[in-house]
């Protein structure tokens, strides 16, 4: 994490989807492994742009 006492940057990250089971209520399921892989290079690219902001 960083030196920011307000930054949340160290903290656990969850990643599902959300889809109804039978009952039409919605439930958190975990990704597939591409649709992890989509995240994950998603959030890299995001990280990167922000590192050349700063």
């Amino acid at each position: 994490g960083c030196d920011d006492d307000d930054c949340d940057c160290g903290g656990d990250t969850f990643i599902a989807r959300i889809e109804p089971d039978e009952k039409g209520e919605e439930i958190y399921v975990d990704p597939t492994d591409e649709e992890f892989e989509m995240v994950r290079e998603a959030y890299e690219e995001y990280l990167a742009e922000e590192d050349e902001e700063e």
